[in-house]
């Protein structure tokens, strides 16, 4: 298991060069007892060549469980981003266009720059309408007067 920090890539080739390393050692080793002729040599290459291939094999397993672990969190999170992705998807397809929503808010202002005229030609029957009555109350009452004056003179 490579050590927090280090790469996997890192964390192999310092294996395998550890390997190296101690195949290259046996292998002097191997030769110079080859040298010598015996057949203990050649017992010894074969087992550094088997265990040679074991740490190989045993490094490669390794590469593979981290692979593939790698592998399965790149899925999960490629998933989560699918899925904030469709979720962004609904919002956009729910929300409504810039052009219908001016559209819209047009067709609201001129709804209430009507309703403001006709309230002000509302006020302004209603002002003139008051006006009225204020004139007519004024006449009623100089009638009023008059007719007083002139009961008062009459009598």
């Amino acid at each position: 298991m490579p050590e927090e920090g280090v790469s996997l890539r890192e964390h192999l080739e310092s294996q395998i060069a550890e390997l190296d390393k101690r195949l290259a050692l046996q292998i002097d080793g191997l030769r110079a007892a080859q040298r010598e002729g015996s057949m203990e040599a050649k017992q010894a290459v074969a087992a550094a060549l088997a265990a040679q291939k074991e740490a190989v094999s045993a490094a490669l397993a390794s590469v593979q469980r981290e692979s593939e672990k790698t592998e399965r969190a790149a899925e999960k999170r490629f998933e989560g981003l699918n899925e904030f992705r469709g979720s962004m998807q609904d919002q956009q397809s729910r929300l409504m266009p810039r052009a219908e929503a001016e559209v819209g808010m047009g067709a609201l202002r001129e709804k209430i720059a009507e309703l403001n005229s006709r309230m002000d030609r509302g006020d302004g029957r209603g002002a003139g309408l008051n006006a009225g009555w204020g004139y007519l109350a004024g006449a009623v009452g100089l009638l009023a007067g008059i007719a007083g004056l002139a009961a008062r003179f009459m009598n």
